[in-house]
């Protein structure tokens, strides 16, 4: 535990634990899932006996699976004795998460389940925007009789409140209240990522160019655009261009159904 720990915060070429403990087997190997093939990798022990499965869940990083921190860690869990999954997601890597996602992950869980020298319960663990789908993917009554273990690091659990943090900047947690000072670019990436979340084809045309023109600092030329946009597009732009608290609320009530129900969808709050 120490080994990963102290690997956990140190570059990939100075790792310690490969030093002294013999690296695990690592196998490429297909799933299938809603009628398409998953990429992913299975990291196996050297030690004999049944092997206590683990799934390994990355976070919003184009790497995906291939990320070498995340390498690292596959390959310590596995040389610490786990039986290790790491499926490349392509959602979660583009920050176009789906409730799919969920299914990726559980059809995952069930495919490393059903490896050889697995033990009858395993575990799952997630990291950052990855940890969302995760969690709701561990609740399935498909598989969460053979979950025994949950870990998150940096998860969320409400993406609505995520969403105001990101906005506003305003947190509030245990009767604790903060700023910071919101990243904008952050908003319009995942809106430019999500765009397919409109209904109007004529708004998504019109949002890619509004965003397009903010990355070229044109932006009289982007507010002119949005002038130009349909009721759901409107109601979106100006949910984005907001970061004042008090007006989160009303302007979030007023976003399309469809973007609503997808921050409902994903939020392991329901």
């Amino acid at each position: 535990s120490l080994l990963i720990l102290i690997d956990s915060v140190r570059p990939p070429e100075n790792a310690l634990m490969g030093k002294l403990i013999d690296g695990p087997t690592k196998k490429k190997v297909t799933i299938p899932s809603r009628g398409r093939i998953i990429q992913a990798d299975l990291y196996r022990p050297h030690r004999q006996g049944r092997q206590f499965p683990l799934l390994l869940v990355h976070g919003v990083n184009p790497l995906g699976k291939d990320d070498e921190q995340l390498v690292l860690l596959a390959k310590d869990l596995a040389r610490a004795g786990f039986l290790v999954l790491v499926p490349d997601l392509e959602g979660v890597k583009t920050l176009r998460i789906r409730i799919t996602d969920a299914e990726d992950i559980l059809q995952s869980f069930l495919y490393l389940s059903r490896a050889e020298h697995a033990g009858s319960r395993g575990g799952m663990m997630g990291i950052s925007c990855g940890a969302g789908p995760l969690l709701l993917a561990s609740a399935d009554p498909r598989i969460r009789d053979k979950v025994s273990v949950v870990a998150t690091v940096g998860a969320y659990y409400d993406l609505r409140n995520v969403l105001s943090f990101t906005m506003t900047g305003a947190y509030e947690y245990g009767g604790h209240r903060g700023y910071v000072r919101p990243e904008a670019s952050l908003r319009w990436m995942f809106a430019y990522r999500n765009l397919d979340l409109l209904r109007s084809s004529d708004d998504r045309e019109k949002f890619r160019q509004i965003i397009e023109k903010r990355n070229r600092y044109e932006v009289a030329a982007a507010e002119s655009l949005a002038k130009s946009l349909g009721p759901e597009g409107r109601a979106l732009h100006a949910f984005l261009v907001n970061t004042d608290q008090e007006r989160f609320a009303p302007l979030y009530e007023n976003l399309p159904l469809p973007v609503r129900e997808y921050v409902y969808q994903l939020s392991p709050a329901r």
